[in-house]
């Protein structure tokens, strides 16, 4: 169900596109440059989302990239108007995960955005009425040791990049909910599961440039040279949820 008076799309026809991953780089790349943001180009949508950078690990002596890891991922399961919450949580995502160091400039060539809207949410029968790859999760459970009521989401990619199973999965989330007892048959099933489905869109700082055809200013090293994409694989060896 779609609304094209005003640009307005329905959350269940939410789709993630190449233009939500643009406009996270040029608010990330503005914070460096100080430039003023464009107003957004794509739908406003009413909905869910998870902002995500990911940083490409540096060159092995055989030429290879060694891996891809996190730099930050916040967002939230409350709805919210994509033209606001978009920018909001691209930045929470680079500077404000309590787990991570903030993103400095001279990672911004490295990085791939990940932006996930989040949609078609239902309660599950059980822990394993979910399909690993497709379906993000949330739980909720009373804590039988402090009595207080726990929750924690992964995205739908989580377990599948970790090649968990079902239980596998919903024994690391009843964790990452802050638990740290026991975690028995009876406490699975106990808990309140919610799964819900993602449109997913994955963009790197290599097909920003290609895109936007501009680059930022190349940073600087401490000795005074200028580092560019290729160098630099050498030389560097709200009520709001942070996933994984």
């Amino acid at each position: 169900m779609t609304s094209t008076n005003g640009g307005e799309i329905c959350s269940e026809d939410a789709i993630a596109s190449k233009e939500l991953c643009e406009y996270c780089f040029d608010a990330l790349i503005n914070v460096f440059t100080g430039e003023t943001m464009e107003e957004p180009c794509f739908p406003q949508v009413f909905c869910p989302l998870f902002v995500s950078w990911n940083k490409r690990g540096p060159v092995n002596g055989n030429g290879q990239e060694s891996g891809v890891r996190m730099r930050g991922c916040v967002g939230t399961l409350e709805a919210r108007w994509l033209h606001s919450a978009l920018k909001d949580f691209a930045l929470r995502s680079a500077f404000k995960d309590r787990r991570f160091n903030p993103i400095s400039e001279d990672e911004v060539p490295f990085l791939i955005c990940t932006v996930s809207l989040l949609r078609a949410f239902r309660p599950a029968k059980g822990v394993e009425d979910w399909i690993i790859g497709v379906n993000g999760l949330i739980i909720k459970f009373l804590d039988p040791l402090d009595q207080c009521y726990r929750s924690a989401t992964y995205l739908p990619y989580v377990a599948q990049e970790n090649m968990w199973n079902h239980y596998e999965t919903v024994d690391q989330l009843i964790r990452k909910s802050g638990f740290n007892g026991y975690i028995s048959d009876e406490l699975r099933h106990s808990l309140e599961i919610t799964v819900y489905e993602c449109s997913v869109f994955s963009y790197s700082y290599d097909d920003y440039l290609q895109s936007r055809c501009h680059q930022i200013q190349p940073p600087v090293k401490p000795n005074g040279c200028i580092i560019n994409n290729q160098s630099t694989h050498n030389d560097i060896h709200t009520h709001t949820h942070e996933n994984e």
